[in-house]
């Protein structure tokens, strides 16, 4: 058999919303709206936020209901826009993982010799074999519902019989 355990792949929080400022009377800049993105005002929309702490739960649960708070509105508390207007946020990048992958795989086999010459073997082999759901794919914009989710998996547990017929 074999094993593989990797810890999860790094990923950096970002925004694709459109700018959406806030002015005064005047006209002038006084602060981003709610769900505000485009930090920069570049007409680039994949700007980073500020992050107010990079500690995050690390569970499997946690990656199913969000890793950064269990609700989309706390999740956003801890990304706030810039405090200074036209720059990016403080985030460093990459600083974030997702969910370690692990995996268990077994063959089985069986050897039959037939006639003095031919051998006939009979493999069974397994892929996942504890069935473990590996998660993957955190959602790491700031808008989604999703923000802060594993939103897919690895493939499950499966089976692959096999024949070999040597003579």
């Amino acid at each position: 058999g074999t094993s593989i355990l990797q810890s999860g792949t790094p990923f950096t929080a970002y925004t694709n919303a459109a700018f959406s400022p806030l002015t005064n009377s005047s006209g002038q800049f006084i602060g981003y709206a709610p769900g505000s993105g485009d930090y920069n005002a570049d007409g680039d929309n994949f700007d980073f936020p500020d992050v107010a702490s990079y500690k995050y739960a690390n569970t499997r649960k946690a990656y199913l209901t969000g890793i950064f708070a269990s609700s989309h509105a706390a999740a956003l508390a801890n990304f706030p826009a810039p405090s200074t207007f036209g720059t990016e946020g403080n985030e460093a990048f990459n600083a974030f993982r997702e969910p370690g992958f692990a995996e268990w795989d077994a063959a089985f086999l069986k050897n039959t010799k037939v006639t003095e010459s031919v051998n006939f073997q009979l493999r069974f082999e397994f892929f996942n074999l504890f069935n473990r759901a590996n998660l993957n794919t955190v959602d790491a914009n700031l808008p989604d519902g999703n923000f802060g989710r594993a939103t897919r998996q690895y493939s499950p547990r499966f089976l692959q019989i096999g024949g070999n017929l040597t003579f």
